[in-house]
């Protein structure tokens, strides 16, 4: 028995379609994608095949975390053989299976590459344009679709999950893995970002201010030119200048 949680919002793709233009990649990935591939390794820690992993099948509550629903044709155990002919999402459904009839915890992997791709491309429909036999045939071919732009890591991490081998294809375990480690790499590249763009503020800043200096001091120099003092006021500014050159230079080395 399953017991499933009341969830507001819809799902994945749902809220994908609604307001692509405003979800962050931040979101899409440490929401969507990791909470997705969490759901479904936790499911596999128990022994289940899910065997309908998409985006309309991951709820997604208000405060943005996801639920794998949907179980209607999910099975207990590793293997499960599909003994008759039954309707199944051929578009993400991976190539051994559409071939074998066989479903393993390598077929969810495969499914969930399919929905990482729904999410970056911002809902689309995969194969568009395709029907069910002529994705049979480029798929059991080893042919896959372009992936869409994401952040440094994901098409790897798609490539590993739709490999065509289920014995290389990687474990959800692996998955969860890979994008915890790209959720950390990208953190520690924003902080970096940040932390470079405060000094160029900062170093920004300390040079308006050596000239606006600079500017105070010509000015002055040029108003005791014309007075009786002109000849200690020249000397009086190749000091300035020098002392003035000396903490810009300083400056500019920190």
């Amino acid at each position: 028995m399953i017991l499933i949680e009341l969830v507001k919002g819809g799902s994945i793709l749902d809220d994908l379609r609604k307001r692509h233009s405003t979800i962050t990649n931040e979101e899409k990935l440490n929401n969507m994608v990791l909470g997705s591939a969490k759901g479904i390794a936790y499911l596999h820690s128990k022994g289940c095949i899910h065997r309908d992993i998409a985006a309309r099948n991951v709820l997604y509550t208000n405060k943005k975390v996801a639920k794998i629903s949907d179980f209607g044709m999910s099975r207990e155990g590793g293997i499960y053989r599909m003994r008759r002919c039954m309707k199944v999402p051929i578009k993400w459904t991976a190539p051994e299976t559409i071939t074998t009839f066989i479903y393993t915890l390598k077929t969810d992997v495969f499914s969930f590459s399919i929905l990482i791709w729904e999410v970056f491309s911002n809902g689309k429909d995969p194969y568009k344009g395709m029907t069910n036999t002529a994705v049979k045939k480029i798929v059991t071919a080893g042919f896959r679709m372009e992936i869409p732009e994401c952040p440094y890591g994901i098409a790897n991490l798609i490539e590993h999950c739709w490999e065509q081998n289920p014995d290389t294809r990687w474990s959800m375990d692996e998955a969860v893995q890979e994008l915890e480690s790209l959720i950390k790499k990208e953190a520690a590249r924003e902080k970096i970002h940040s932390m470079s763009s405060k000094r160029t503020g900062q170093s920004s800043k300390r040079t308006s201010e050596s000239s606006e200096h600079d500017d105070k001091e010509r000015n002055w120099t040029h108003s005791l030119k014309s007075s009786k003092f002109t000849k200690s006021c020249i000397i009086g500014k190749s000091e300035i200048e020098v002392e003035q050159r000396g903490r810009s230079k300083k400056g500019k080395f920190k």
